[in-house]
């Protein structure tokens, strides 16, 4: 199996968080919001098709490329909100998952994308480890921010009940 790293341009990866605390007649309630980003561009070569396979996930999980596609453009946008009291036992959370900014529910149908965007982050991972991340701009913070949004979705596939 050949990898290829040049269809993959521009990683960048950012963290965000934003905690709101609000005052109920019950006592003082929280929200926080954890944001995190990994934006990519694809491009289609001779060495491999990161472009062309995105587009094939999309038509494979019923979903357009018009609605859920940006050009070459991949971003991928894992939101985590937690409200309560700030008791442990007291908290919800919710996680949802964005690519491109439009909400990707996990379902069967969905499959071929989250598979694409595991492979996605796998190979950029790889890119990290092998040592052939010489056009990433921050590629420890990538790296990091990567295994993230692995840990991140990967836990969220997991918890998916058919």
């Amino acid at each position: 199996m050949k990898i290829n790293f040049t269809g993959i341009k521009s990683p960048s990866y950012k963290e965000s968080s934003r905690i709101d605390k609000q005052r109920s007649g019950c006592g003082e309630k929280f929200e926080t919001v954890d944001t995190k980003t990994l934006t990519v561009r694809l491009t289609d070569d001779n060495k491999g098709s990161h472009l062309s396979n995105f587009k094939k996930a999309l038509k494979h999980s019923g979903l357009s490329f018009r609605d859920y596609g940006n050009g070459d453009l991949v971003k991928i946008v894992v939101q985590t909100e937690t409200s309560g009291a700030g008791i442990k036992n007291d908290e919800e959370v919710y996680k949802d998952i964005f690519l491109n900014n439009k909400q990707l529910i996990i379902s069967q149908k969905t499959q071929p994308v989250f598979s694409f965007i595991s492979r996605l982050l796998d190979e950029i991972a790889l890119k990290q480890t092998t040592g052939n991340s010489r056009n990433f701009k921050n590629p420890f913070a990538i790296s990091d921010g990567v295994a993230k949004l692995q840990e991140e979705i990967s836990s969220q596939i997991y918890d998916y009940k058919a």
